[in-house]
């Protein structure tokens, strides 16, 4: 299986650079739809790879590493890290996958109503089949998620089945879940072959006479909006997307067939964006995109870019924190706020916050500040001045800290506060927009996200070299990178789950039943003793664990942190860089390990 694997992606690469350069029309594949069993499968697998060896042997001279763009080593990044306006000349691609055709259920599988079985409309039956999905799963005690979901879920049924079915509790999917199950059992191993003819038939494209690999290029099934946090929308049904839904951008030449009987909404040569089609997302309303891999040369650029830009801040960081200093105490109300806001942005790492819509999540940035979200103290825990933020952030994320702030800041903070109810905003006279507009005349391209790059990178930076800098063992070495990169992460407030860090306790908890059952039974005192250095050493690595398993690593790792100064390190230091990046960074940041020597600094 393996070897057909290779064959297959061998032949991808291998025949679309052949059709590129003969200007020749693929043949037609047989439908992926079609695969029901692995023997399925295999036929087109082993198809391919006998179609894959022909191409070979009429390249055998060809080498593959021609596939493989070394864009960053001819790249001239411009001063300002701006982008170019034009981000490609050709661009070729298929389109994306839709998923398949709704198969109803057997006739001895139905969703029962108060005991008794209910035979649905079919758009009502595949609705009955997300929701067994869910079974179990904590989300379907939500009030609101099951007030939208029945709602909508009757919408589907046919007249005669809304006169019957009036209350979710007394409908039960567990058939239609147990169904599933046997069914997804029955598959097992199909999806593996399946997701290899999709990525060969669907998942390259080509810009520029460079072959890239495709992110996304699946259209997201019909299913039920999830959601997170408490999102108004949770539980509301997901529509199927349909050709004639989706835009598709490419050069005017290589316009992909839609599928049979369908037509696309729209086509057109945007050589200023580097998606490859969108469509809406039919209960949030927002654009979703067929991307470029996060390898890719064009997603690359805009990597690097995005860090050269967030190195810039350093030429200009004294006069902006200039500005701000004297915004405090300007007579201006709306300059005041500006310089607090900017301050929260710069030293406590606030996000902006764009305006809200009453159907998205009650999620609040800087800009969004209400008067219930901050609490003053004169002094706490010897600290002067310290300021509480309680609020839900970004992706529902619960941003609870305490941070003790410049005494202007506090002053402005409690005068603003003055006179004003709970649920008042706090900076009444500050919008995003003026927020952004300033940012911009202190440094062309400046936002709050440049921002937080740039202090996630030099708060990495730093904590590395104080951290590591008279270390030698490999252990040692990745230990501290952990911490270093757990101290970016927590500046971001980019919050973790706390499942390593209960397995750290239980087995502190262990080694000291393991001493006292020593002692009891009074074995020999170098046994004693070992263990004894074993708990001291779990204790002592306590806090460490603690800071590492309350934060998310791989945010700030992917989004925030210039690779550069990872890679830099790994090299100065003889680490491999595949014990700090896994198979997927390393990929995404390909660039940065060819580009960084160990001399790099943020």
């Amino acid at each position: 299986m393996e070897d057909s694997c290779g064959a297959i992606i061998h032949y991808s690469l291998r025949r679309a650079a052949v059709l590129q350069q003969q200007h020749v029309e693929p043949i037609e594949e047989k439908s992926i739809e079609s695969i029901e069993s692995i023997e399925d499968a295999d036929v087109l697998l082993e198809s391919a790879e006998e179609e894959s060896l022909e191409i070979i042997q009429c390249r055998d001279t060809e080498s593959s590493d021609t596939i493989r763009s070394n864009w960053h080593e001819q790249l001239s990044v411009s001063v300002a890290g701006s982008e170019d306006k034009i981000k490609w000349h050709s661009l070729q691609h298929g389109g994306p996958l839709f998923p398949p055709r709704y198969k109803r259920l057997p006739d001895n599988v139905r969703m029962c109503y108060n005991g008794q079985p209910m035979k649905l409309s079919t758009a009502a039956e595949e609705a009955a089949t997300w929701y067994a999905k869910l079974l179990g799963r904590p989300v379907l005690q939500n009030a609101i998620f099951q007030a939208n979901f029945f709602r909508e879920f009757r919408m589907l049924m046919r007249p005669n089945e809304r006169r019957i079915i009036k209350d979710l509790e007394l409908c039960d999917f567990e058939r239609i879940a147990q169904h599933l199950q046997r069914q997804k059992m029955s598959q097992r191993g199909v999806g593996q072959h399946r997701k290899l003819l999709e990525q060969h038939h669907f998942g390259l494209c080509c810009i520029d006479g460079e072959l890239e690999m495709i992110a996304n290029y699946r259209i997201e099934p019909a299913g039920i909006f999830l959601g997170r946090g408490k999102h108004p929308l949770m539980g509301a049904l997901k529509h199927r997307i349909r050709p004639e839904d989706v835009t598709i951008n490419c050069s005017p030449y290589a316009v992909p067939a839609a599928p049979a009987g369908h037509h696309w909404k729209a086509v057109q040569h945007d050589q200023s964006v580097v998606w490859l089609a969108r469509w809406r997302d039919s209960v949030t309303l927002g654009y979703k995109y067929m991307q470029l891999s996060s390898a890719s040369r064009l997603q690359g650029k805009r990597e690097l870019n995005k860090f050269e830009l967030a190195r810039r801040v350093s030429s200009y960081i004294d006069r902006i924190r200039q500005s701000y200093w004297e915004d405090w105490k300007s007579p201006n109300l709306m300059q005041r706020q500006r310089g607090v806001a900017i301050y929260l942005i710069d030293r406590v790492m606030l996000r902006v916050c764009s305006d809200k819509s009453e159907l998205t999540a009650d999620c609040e940035g800087c800009c969004r500040l209400r008067v219930e979200h901050l609490n003053l103290f004169m002094e706490l825990q010897g600290n002067a001045y310290v300021v509480e933020f309680n609020f839900v952030g970004k992706d529902c994320t619960k941003y609870r800290r305490q941070v003790a702030v410049n005494q202007h800041v506090f002053e402005n903070l409690r005068s603003f506060m003055q006179r004003k109810l709970p649920q008042d905003q706090l900076f009444d006279q500050l919008t995003v927009k003026m927020l952004n507009q300033h940012l911009r005349s202190l440094m062309q391209g400046l936002t709050a996200k440049v921002f937080r790059t740039y202090n996630a990178s030099r708060l990495l930076q730093s904590s590395l070299d104080e951290l590591t800098r008279n270390l030698t063992s490999p252990e040692e070495l990745l230990n501290a990178f952990a911490i270093a990169h757990a101290n970016a992460a927590k500046f971001c407030n980019h919050q973790g789950a706390q499942s390593k860090l209960s397995s750290h306790k239980r087995a502190i908890r262990a080694k000291q039943l393991a001493i006292s059952k020593c002692r009891r039974s009074r074995a020999n005192t170098c046994r004693l003793l070992q263990l004894q250095q074993d708990l001291d050493l779990l204790q002592s690595s306590l806090s460490d664990a603690e800071l590492r398993s309350s934060v998310a690593l791989s945010t700030s790792k992917v989004n925030y942190v210039d690779p550069r100064i990872t890679v830099a390190w790994c090299k100065k230091h003889k680490v491999p860089i595949e014990q700090v990046f896994d198979a997927a960074l390393c990929s995404k940041f390909d660039w940065a390990i060819t580009a960084a020597d160990a001399s790099f600094r943020f």
